[in-house]
């Protein structure tokens, strides 16, 4: 599995030809956000406002980008 960090400039590279695709919209606000995985389904919760950290077992995380738009 390949996993670009976050400090590459790949993310920022994709958000950036997105945004050029859609000159329509506004960019009010950009974040970066973390967000945990759930075990056994490898998904994140994006409800959950808080969670849980495994001490004998493996914390796995995702981080994007979430654009505010108009």
């Amino acid at each position: 599995m390949m996993f670009d960090g976050f400090n590459s400039s790949t993310v920022l590279e994709q958000a950036n030809q997105w945004l050029q695709g859609n000159p329509d919209y506004l960019v009010m606000k950009l974040e970066s956000i973390t967000k945990k995985l759930a075990e056994g389904t490898n998904s994140p919760d994006l409800e959950a406002v808080w969670h849980h950290e495994s001490s004998h077992g493996i914390n796995k995380y995702v981080r994007g980008l979430r654009y505010v738009y108009t």
